[in-house]
C-alpha cells in the first residue's frame, strides 16, 4: 500500500513519531550473550563440515596441508617423503577471531605422530600475543582425542614443525609425521546489542491504516551479526525477516555467522494477530545470533480493518453529535445517532462516499476498538451517520480512507449515566418509628461492587446511607421515619474507577408518613 499523505492536524504528531523511529539506535546492552561456532565437523557439509576461518601457512614444499572435515581425516598436515625440513620450519592450519567477539573456550579433537624432531602441536594465542603450544603436557601422539582449552584464545589451531634445537630434520623420517584437527566447537561471547532504525515504509504514515503495510529499516551489529528483524506488536511478535545467516541446528558455521549490516522492507499483516482494531503498540527490534534483542521505542498505529476505501477524494471531515459538537450525555440505554460530514475542495460535500464508524470498547485499556459499521454511505450533503447505543462511556471515531494517500479521522465522545432503579419496601401504611427498606438496583456488566448513596428530602434528613451493589447489582438502605408528611426518595451513583459511566440519579419515589 502506497505510503499515506493526511491531514494538518496530525502533522506535527507524525513528525515527531518519525524522529522517534529515525533515531531508533539505542546503547548497548551490559553484559555479554554467549553462542556457539562449529567447524570442520565430521558428516555431511550441512551440519558444520566445513573448515571454517582456518587458513593454512607454513612451508608446503615440506609439508602436505589437505582439508577432508566432513570425514575421519578432518584438518591435515603432513610430513612430504623426501623432503628436509629446516629447523623451525613448519605447516600449519590456523584460525583467527575477528574484533567485536571474544572467546570463552574451544573443545576439539586432535591427532599426531611424531618422529625425528618433526613435532605434531595444537598452537594458540600465548600471554603476550605470541603464537605458541597451548595445549600443555597433553601430547599429540597416536588416534584423535578429545581437549579443550578456556579463556579467550585469539588465534588457535594446529602445526607439525621441526623443531632438533641443531640442525634440522631428516627428509625421510621413519613413520610417517603428522597432525590433525576435527570436531572444533568454539564457546564464543557477543558484547555488544544490535541496532535497529525504521527509516520509510507505509505502516507508520498514516492516520489509520487497514490490511499489508510495510517498514523499512536498518539494522546492525558488530558482533555476531543480525540475525532477524521482528515487528512486535501489543509485546507479540508478528513478522519478521530473516537476514540469511550460516548456521544449522543453532551453532554458527562462522564467528560472524549472520550480516553486520542489513536492511530490508519488512512486510506487516495488520488483520492478521496479534494486530488488533484500535491502538496498536508496535516496535521494530533487532536480534544478533547471540540472541540479544534492541527495539525502537514503542509507536501507536491505528488499525481499522474491516473499513471500506473510497475512490472519492476528499480534504476534511467533521463529526458530531446531533445539535452539538464534542461531548454529549445521554443515560444508559439510549442510543444516539453520530453524523459525520465529509468535505471536499472549496469544502463541496462528497456524495457516495464510504465512512467507516468504529468505537472504544468500555474498560478495554488497550486501545481497542469495534467497527459499528465499515461502509456507511454519504448522501448528496456528505452525510453520514451511525446509531450509537448508550451501553457506557465510549469514544466514537469517523474515519475516511479518502485515497491510497489520504486518510481522515475524527473522534467525539458520549457520556453515559447509569441507569437507576428504585424500590420501597414498606408496609402499606406507614407510621412514625416505622422502618422503610429503599433498594436500589443497577444493571450492566460493571454493576456490582458499585457505591450507591441514599437520599431522602423533607422531614427526614438528606443522605442518609451508603451501601455498595452485591452480585446481581442491588444496594439497599434502611430509612425510619421520624416524623409525619411526605417523604421523596431518590439514589445517586458516584463517579468511580473502572466504572465507565459519569454519576447518575434514579428516579424520586414518593410516599406519605402517617403520624
Amino acid at each position: 500500500m502506497p505510503a499515506y499523505r493526511f491531514r494538518k492536524s496530525h502533522l506535527a504528531a507524525t513528525a515527531a513519531l518519525a524522529i522517534a523511529l529515525l533515531a531508533g539506535l539505542f546503547a548497548t546492552q551490559a553484559g555479554a550473550a554467549a553462542y556457539k561456532a562449529r567447524f570442520c565437523a565430521e558428516g555431511p557439509p550441512a551440519q558444520g563440515g566445513d573448515k571454517g576461518p582456518f587458513a593454512r601457512s607454513g612451508n608446503e614444499t615440506v609439508f602436505e596441508l589437505s582439508e577432508a572435515c566432513g570425514n575421519f581425516n578432518g584438518l591435515r598436515i603432513s610430513h612430504r617423503t623426501g623432503e628436509a625440513g629446516a629447523e623451525g620450519v613448519f605447516g600449519r592450519w590456523l584460525a583467527e577471531r575477528p574484533e567485536g567477539v571474544t572467546v570463552t573456550g574451544i573443545s576439539y579433537r586432535a591427532q599426531g605422530e611424531r618422529s625425528a624432531g618433526y613435532f605434531p602441536q595444537v598452537i594458540g594465542t600465548q600471554p603476550g600475543g605470541a603464537v605458541g603450544i597451548i595445549n600443555g603436557d597433553q601430547e599429540l601422539d597416536g588416534a584423535f582425542k578429545d581437549f579443550n582449552v578456556s579463556g579467550d584464545v585469539r588465534r588457535f589451531g594446529i602445526q607439525l614443525i621441526c623443531q632438533t634445537g641443531g640442525g634440522g630434520c631428516a627428509a625421510s623420517p621413519p613413520g610417517q609425521p603428522e597432525a590433525g584437527l576435527k570436531s572444533v566447537d568454539y564457546s564464543l561471547d557477543d558484547p555488544s546489542a544490535p541496532s535497529v532504525a525504521v527509516t520509510g515504509g507505509t505502516l507508520f504514515e498514516g492516520a489509520a491504516q487497514l490490511g499489508k503495510q510495510t517498514i523499512r529499516f536498518d539494522a546492525g551489529d558488530a558482533g555476531s551479526g543480525v540475525r532477524r528483524v521482528i515487528a512486535v506488536v501489543n509485546g507479540e511478535d508478528a513478522a519478521s525477516a530473516g537476514a540469511g545467516c550460516n548456521s544449522g541446528g543453532g551453532v554458527a558455521f562462522g564467528f560472524t555467522p549472520c550480516p553486520a549490516a542489513f536492511s530490508e522492507l519488512l512486510s506487516v499483516d495488520t488483520a492478521a494477530a496479534p494486530w488488533r482494531v484500535g491502538r496498536n503498540s508496535v516496535k521494530v527490534c533487532a536480534e544478533d545470533f547471540a540472541g540479544t534483542r534492541q527495539c525502537t521505542g514503542a509507536s501507536r498505529v491505528l488499525a481499522l480493518n474491516g473499513c471500506a476505501t473510497n475512490a472519492a477524494a476528499a480534504e476534511t471531515m467533521e463529526l458530531e453529535w446531533p445539535g452539538k459538537r464534542g461531548v454529549v450525555q445521554s443515560r444508559q440505554g439510549r442510543a444516539r445517532s453520530a453524523i459525520a460530514r465529509v468535505l471536499g475542495a472549496g469544502r463541496a460535500p462528497v456524495a457516495g462516499g464510504s465512512v467507516c464508524f468504529s468505537r472504544a470498547i468500555p474498560g478495554a485499556d488497550n486501545g481497542a476498538e469495534r467497527v459499528l459499521e465499515g461502509a456507511a454511505l454519504t448522501d448528496a450533503a456528505g452525510h453520514a451517520k451511525v446509531k450509537v447505543r448508550g451501553q457506557s462511556n465510549r469514544w466514537v471515531r469517523a474515519t475516511y480512507f479518502a485515497d491510497p494517500e489520504t486518510v481522515i479521522t475524527e473522534r467525539i465522545q458520549l457520556k453515559v449515566s447509569p441507569a437507576i432503579r428504585l424500590e420501597l419496601r414498606s408496609n402499606k401504611r406507614v407510621e412514625v418509628g416505622d422502618r422503610i427498606r429503599v433498594v436500589a438496583m443497577l444493571r450492566g456488566k460493571w454493576q456490582d461492587g458499585r457505591k450507591v448513596c441514599f437520599f431522602a428530602s423533607r422531614p427526614g434528613r438528606d443522605k442518609f446511607a451508603c451501601d455498595t451493589t452485591g452480585k446481581g447489582g442491588r444496594a439497599r438502605a434502611g430509612f425510619r421515619a421520624k416524623k409525619s408528611g411526605p417523604v421523596r426518595f431518590y439514589a445517586k451513583v458516584p463517579n468511580q474507577r473502572d466504572y465507565p459511566y459519569v454519576r447518575g440519579r434514579s428516579d424520586t419515589k414518593r410516599l406519605r408518613v402517617k403520624g
